[in-house]
């Protein structure tokens, strides 16, 4: 799913706070994620042993979207 998707999900009413909290959740569940299938997910990514320090990163390559701003409202299926 795009950034440009994801956004469209996002309730425009929320507060700031509401909003970071929402991001502390989502950073807990992406830590638990690797906690629980990091080495695996290292694997299948490459094979970075957990002790290198672009273990921790690995998940932020697969955020990359060059076309974050290409879509318009009308292009979300629902």
């Amino acid at each position: 799913m795009t950034h440009a998707l994801l956004r469209f999900l996002v309730p425009r009413d929320w507060t700031g706070e509401q909003a970071l909290a929402a991001v502390r959740l989502l950073r807990a569940a992406s830590q638990a994620i690797w906690q629980v299938h990091g080495e695996e997910m290292a694997l299948a990514l490459g094979g970075l042993p957990p002790w290198d320090p672009a273990w921790r990163g690995v998940g932020d390559d697969l955020e990359d979207d060059p076309e974050v701003d290409s879509l318009a409202e009308d292009d979300i299926p629902f």
